[in-house]
């Protein structure tokens, strides 16, 4: 391989680094360029979930999808060990790893494959998942290849990583904003009632609340309704303030 393609490869995962590249684009170029640089006849991703499962993210050429999703759907294969133990799985000729993985060794053979080279993806001795690299012959990577794929794994590990943490935010961003979004409406159906009822917010907050548990309804739904819908809820009118039998006497 020339070393202007693997400048190449690694300046465009680099770019995605800071570009708004979609997860899955991120995950089909990764997987590409891997089979690309490291002349492997297939290459697939695994990546783990919030619950430490893993889940197929790219596979190319086809048949490596299926023989992936076999491995996932029957627990037995070198991406599943790669991932469990974060060092690389090396299988030079599958026949041999039937008693291993029979499951996973029959549809790789199937496929056309007779060897598979597992790289795991770590992040600050975090697995994030594994790369899987299909040969069509027996035999391993070379060494140069090898410490290729473990670069590509590292850069990958980054950007994975980086797509995580911001998601994250954009949950917490969006939690909050749903919050203050609801909060705000309550704030104007408090008020909507208090004015149609010549009654206090205090008053209007009671009784908003108090049709919401009755109907089963939450809150901001009652509130949305009363904001946009005009739905009329019943302000009670309150008490008017006790005067003690002390304040009687000096009034009088």
């Amino acid at each position: 391989m020339a070393e202007r393609d693997v400048t190449s490869a690694f300046v465009a995962l680099a770019d995605t680094l800071a570009a708004d590249v979609a997860a899955a684009d991120f995950h089909e170029l990764l997987i590409t360029l891997c089979a690309e640089l490291l002349q492997v006849s297939a290459a697939a991703l695994v990546l783990a979930d919030g619950r430490g499962a893993l889940r197929l993210a790219a596979a190319v050429p086809g048949q490596s999808w299926t023989v992936e999703m076999t491995q996932l759907a029957e627990g037995d294969g070198p991406g599943l060990d790669c991932h469990r133990t974060g060092t690389p799985v090396i299988c030079t000729d599958l026949p041999t790893a039937s008693a291993r993985w029979p499951r996973f060794a029959a549809a790789a053979q199937a496929a056309g494959y007779r060897s598979v080279h597992s790289v795991p993806l770590l992040l600050r001795g975090e697995a994030l998942g594994a790369m899987d690299l299909f040969g069509e012959a027996a035999g391993g990577l070379s060494a140069s290849t090898a410490e290729l794929a473990r670069a590509l794994a590292a850069i990958s590990a980054v950007g994975l990583e980086q797509r995580r943490t911001i998601s994250e935010h954009e949950v917490v961003i969006g939690q909050l904003q749903t919050a203050l979004d609801s909060r705000v409406l309550i704030e104007q159906a408090k008020g909507v009632l208090a004015e149609r009822s010549h009654a206090s917010v205090d008053a209007a907050f009671a009784a908003l609340r108090g049709y919401a548990r009755s109907t089963g309804r939450k809150l901001v739904e009652v509130s949305a309704a009363v904001v946009s819908d005009g739905l009329d809820i019943t302000v009670r009118a309150e008490p008017a303030a006790l005067t003690r039998p002390s304040e009687k006497s000096s009034a009088g």
